[in-house]
């Protein structure tokens, strides 16, 4: 857990209470390989072919998008990163004041569902959203049921409870 629980990285074997490992939470994927959740249900995998070239860069589902971004950093990279605080600049439009308070309680495998979302032009400002502790699980499933509804790019299926 990075930055207060905002961000999940991903390793090993998974419990039952704690994070997914990386092989449950690519379970059912082809071509890339789940590496990290952030409190939102944003998804971060490595790209080995699903998302555009095959050469292992790290991308990111954006919630306020909709869409597979290329971070254009390698896993490493992206995990340094990520340590050294770049959580800060890099989830700016997504926090809002005493965002450390409304995750403090939630589980690893708990997320925060926004209303309106982010991807909406009504869910721009998530200091205003009513926001509720859910599974993950159905977190992901909800992202990507809205981007099929709009033809955007998929995220990924948690297959995990």
């Amino acid at each position: 857990m990075v930055d207060d629980g905002w961000l999940r990285l991903l390793g090993g074997s998974s419990s039952a209470d704690g994070l997914p490992g990386l092989d449950q939470a690519s379970a059912g994927t082809t071509g890339l390989l789940v590496v990290a959740f952030d409190v939102l249900g944003g998804v971060f995998a490595l790209d080995g072919g699903a998302l555009g070239t095959g050469n292992g860069s790290v991308h990111h589902f954006s919630i306020d998008s909709l869409s597979w971004e290329d971070l254009e950093l390698g896993h490493a990279a992206f995990v340094t990163r990520m340590l050294a605080g770049a959580t800060t600049s890099f989830y700016e439009s997504l926090r809002w004041p005493g965002w450390q308070d409304d995750i403090a309680t939630l589980q690893p495998r708990q997320g925060l569902s926004l209303y309106p979302q982010p991807f909406t032009a009504e869910g721009k400002d998530v200091s205003s959203a009513s926001k509720r502790a859910v599974p993950m699980a159905e977190l992901l499933a909800v992202h990507n049921d809205i981007a099929t509804q709009f033809g955007t790019d998929r995220g990924v299926q948690a297959t995990w409870p």
